[in-house]
């Protein structure tokens, strides 16, 4: 029987968080472009909104510090801000840049609190400063997005990712999936191979990139899972075919192992990504993650961003044994395409050159 890899990224997701460390400004306190210098000194000054809700919630469960890079910032100044808007009561500690190396920014945090990288979460705006080096220190990290901006390469590395900070205690309650190194070190130990590593990776690019837009239009969905989605919905497709008399086709035998290793939500987007599943109430994706992974594995061929019907044309050529249940599945796929394009105010003609555009510039 095959079992979840052991691998430090597993253990990590184990072990408790115990340590928030919050960005400050355009996280704890609204940024406001009519305004320069430390926000201590500006004439009006807010809370970003949702942030007290959050850490009233918060405070109970986690410590809670600050650790801001701006160059302006003393810890005098951060206290002073935060008497205003009225967060001073919720922080442990305060760091700063000009207390901290620059080349060791987050060790050196860990040190000074005597943590380890499995109990830190990094909350915070700038995808490039907050969140990718929390990531490269072994921390989990919090994008807080409102602007619903894509990250580098549309590989979100964080943990979650959340556009009001009212949202953030739910999001931490629920940082069970994996991480991208632990993904493609998965696919790696079920012999998914060069060619099929760019697909998958494809898929949740577009897939991770669509939910942006879905949640920018105002609907309920999650980027990080549509993305993990799309990464491991070919997780069985090598083994599951050179093991054949198991009996389950490659996206059962995907949802076996990831329902083993505790991963229900990625098990059912994996299940019913099948190009057939449609056709079939059972076995039809249901949630938007389910619908986005699904609907981007019909319009990546290999690697590539490309027309629903072109990518229908190629399996047709692929197994033309199915031609027929294949055409007939089009239908469906192109109302699926429709509903969604409706659903984030796009003309079904933009979608497929607007991600091709995405890729190119990501």
């Amino acid at each position: 029987m095959d079992t979840a890899p052991s691998n430090p990224d597993e253990a990590q997701m184990n072990e408790s968080m115990t340590t928030l460390v919050f960005d400050g400004g355009n996280t704890l306190i609204a940024d406001d472009s009519r305004f320069t210098g430390s926000m201590a000194d500006w004439p009006e000054i807010t809370a970003t909104e949702g942030v007290h809700q959050a850490l009233e919630k918060l405070a109970k469960q986690y410590r809670l510090v600050i650790a801001t890079n701006a160059a302006d910032s003393t810890m005098q100044k951060i206290q002073e801000a935060n008497r205003q808007v009225g967060l001073n009561g919720y922080f442990d500690r305060i760091f700063t840049a000009r207390d901290l190396p620059a080349l060791n920014y987050f060790k050196a945090i860990e040190a000074d609190l005597e943590t380890t990288p499995s109990e830190m979460v990094m909350v915070g705006d700038s995808y490039q400063n907050d969140i990718l080096g929390a990531c490269n220190a072994g921390w989990r990290a919090v994008w807080y997005n409102p602007r619903h901006l894509a990250c580098a390469s549309l590989t979100p590395l964080h943990s979650a990712e959340i556009n009001h900070m009212s949202h953030l205690p739910s999001a931490l309650a629920n940082m069970e999936l994996p991480t991208v190194p632990q993904c493609l070190l998965w696919l790696r130990q079920h012999d998914a191979s060069f060619n099929l590593i760019q697909h998958v990776q494809a898929v949740a690019a577009s897939a991770y990139q669509t939910a942006l837009w879905l949640r920018a239009a105002g609907h309920d969905i999650d980027p990080v899972l549509a993305h993990r989605g799309g990464l491991l919905h070919d997780l069985g497709k090598i083994k599951s075919l050179r093991n054949q008399s198991a009996g389950l086709n490659h996206g059962e035998y995907a949802a076996k192992l990831l329902t083993e290793w505790g991963f229900t939500q990625l098990a059912e987007i994996a299940r019913r990504h099948l190009l057939f599943s449609i056709a079939n109430p059972d076995t039809a994706p249901i949630t938007l993650e389910q619908k986005l992974v699904y609907f981007c594995d019909k319009i990546v061929e290999g690697a590539q961003i490309v027309p629903l019907e072109k990518r229908m044309n190629k399996l047709q050529q692929r197994y033309a044994h199915d031609k027929e249940k294949i055409q007939a599945c089009l239908p469906a796929l192109q109302k699926m395409q429709q509903d969604l394009c409706s659903a984030i105010h796009m003309p079904p003609h933009d979608l497929i050159p607007r991600l091709a555009k995405t890729f190119l510039e990501n």
